[in-house]
């Protein structure tokens, strides 16, 4: 399982992206240069994240 996070999300901190992946026993990939919406500011990369859980 895998979290994907932006690193400058100004909505939710980096840090509760953290402990809700400790919380669930996942993996949390932070991506740089992205805010709140991943999929929407850069939906290549953010696919690649996600494929990259199933590898």
């Amino acid at each position: 399982m895998k979290v994907v996070w932006g690193e400058k999300d100004l909505y939710i901190k980096q840090e509760m992206g953290r402990e809700l992946a400790e919380r669930i026993g996942a993996n949390l990939s932070v991506l740089p240069d992205i805010d709140h919406y991943p999929h929407l500011q850069d939906l290549e990369r953010t696919v690649e994240e996600v494929r990259a859980s199933f590898r």
